[in-house]
């Protein structure tokens, strides 16, 4: 069960980015919402958007590693460690000033690739079970 790996460190950037979001709330006051701040809003939409991408993409390589990749668990690391990179590398971008930058766009592709990928595959290799 490789897929359990990858889904510890996510579990692990989860409470990061959770505690991130509760130490900006203690911060500027703020119970609900950004409270006006742009760094809340920042923090908060990191936090959303990670909520946001990994539960699919995790459950799409469980699906993954237990059909189509079963026997090929360096598929399993590739897009696992592409979900991570692609965390990573939105939060660090999410978390800095400029509204644009290449960190965020790059970890956004990545996770996009492997939310695009994983279904065709799926798909793909299970198309003799699910086609009459």
């Amino acid at each position: 069960m490789k897929t359990a790996l990858y889904a510890a460190i996510l579990g692990l950037m989860q409470v990061s980015l959770t505690s991130y979001v509760v130490f900006g709330r203690w911060r500027y006051g703020v119970s609900l919402g950004d409270g006006g701040e742009r760094d809340m809003r920042r923090r908060v939409r990191a936090h959303g958007n990670f909520t946001e991408i990994v539960p699919m993409s995790l459950i799409l390589l469980y699906l993954a590693e237990q059909s189509v990749l079963s026997q090929q668990v360096m598929w399993i690391h590739v897009f696992g460690g592409a979900i991570v990179l692609g965390r990573v590398l939105h939060v660090v971008g999410m978390t800095r000033q400029r509204s644009v930058n290449r960190l965020r766009q790059t970890g956004m592709v990545l996770n996009l690739g492997v939310l695009s990928i994983l279904p065709l595959w799926l798909l793909y290799g299970l198309r003799d079970q699910i086609l009459p």
